[in-house]
């Protein structure tokens, strides 16, 4: 919970640009799993994955992942699909997570 609300802390300190809204690029370029840049991509992802927990959205999460699991395996997404990084963050996300989680 510690690590959740220091990611949303960071969150709110960084400065949005583009009409507020991360691309699946900017998330690319940020999250390098260093610092605090990392841990407010972790509070992005983990508010994706907490949504989509509600709604059908073609993504069944592996159990027992951990929330860092779930950040690497978003984070290589992005670095190897860089054509479909333009998208919103959320879309992008959402992809990543069909890709490595999806429904059989």
């Amino acid at each position: 919970m510690k690590i959740i609300t220091i990611a949303l802390l960071l969150i709110s300190s960084y400065s949005y640009s583009d009409k507020y809204s991360w691309t699946g690029a900017k998330l690319r370029d940020t999250c390098r799993g260093k610092g605090a840049a990392d841990l407010a991509c972790l509070g992005y992802y983990v508010g994706i994955i907490d949504a989509i927990n509600e709604e059908d959205k073609g993504v069944c999460l592996t159990e027992g992942e951990t929330t860092v699991g779930f950040s690497e395996n978003i984070s290589l997404w992005l670095e190897n699909n860089g054509s479909k990084v333009e998208e919103r963050g959320v879309d992008t996300v959402i992809k990543a997570l069909k890709a490595y989680y999806p429904c059989d």
